[in-house]
C-alpha cells in the first residue's frame, strides 16, 4: 500500500518536470531560430529594404 502511495505522489512531480523541460526546450529552439533568421538577413540591413 505504501509503494502505491509513493508512485501516486511521484507521478505529478515527474509530469511537471517534463512540462518544464519541454517549455525550456521550446524557448531555446525559438531563440536559436530567431538568431539564425537575424544572421541570414543581417547583410540586407544597409540596403534600405528594412
Amino acid at each position: 500500500m505504501e509503494e502505491k502511495k509513493k508512485k501516486n505522489y511521484l507521478l505529478p512531480i515527474v509530469g511537471a518536470l517534463i512540462a518544464v523541460v519541454a517549455c525550456v526546450a521550446y524557448i531555446v529552439m525559438k531563440f536559436a531560430q530567431q538568431q539564425q533568421y537575424d544572421d541570414k538577413w543581417s547583410e540586407y540591413d544597409d540596403c534600405g529594404w528594412m
